[in-house]
């Protein structure tokens, strides 16, 4: 089996061993694999939030596209956009809903990030414990 990481990623782990004392890389790597615990489960929680954020985003995709039709049906016939103030409103708050949506995902990408971020690090302790 063949994992790439990127040299950047490759020196976070090396400093993480180094602040847990762990000296053998190979070795690290392995004990995590072996008691991997879940970690590389699926989270549950995360799926169901992005499986209701899907259905908001769809509702946006509709709009956006009800919006896109009307643009270019009015360019079309040469006429001035068929928005009115209200509508522009809503557009707006439209756009600023879809960053709100990127916004969650990417806070919860992050935190599932995190989580599995302390698990490495408690199994790197207990190796250090354990003296491997």
């Amino acid at each position: 089996m063949v994992c790439r990481v990127s040299p950047a990623d490759l020196a976070l782990f090396d400093e993480k061993l180094k602040e847990a004392g762990v000296r053998n890389r190979s070795e690290a790597l392995r004990n995590v694999i072996r008691n991997v615990g879940g970690m590389a489960a699926p989270d549950a929680d995360l799926a169901e939030a992005l499986l209701a954020m899907k259905g908001a985003l769809n509702k946006v995709g509709n709009n956006v596209s009800q919006i896109a039709k009307r643009m270019n049906d009015a360019k079309n016939r040469g006429q001035s956009l068929p928005f009115s103030e209200t509508d522009q409103a809503e557009i707006r708050h439209l756009a600023g809903m879809v960053l709100d949506f990127a916004d969650e995902v990417a806070l919860m990408a992050d935190g599932r990030r995190s989580m599995l971020e302390l698990k490495i690090s408690d199994e790197l302790k207990r190796m250090v414990k354990r003296g491997v």
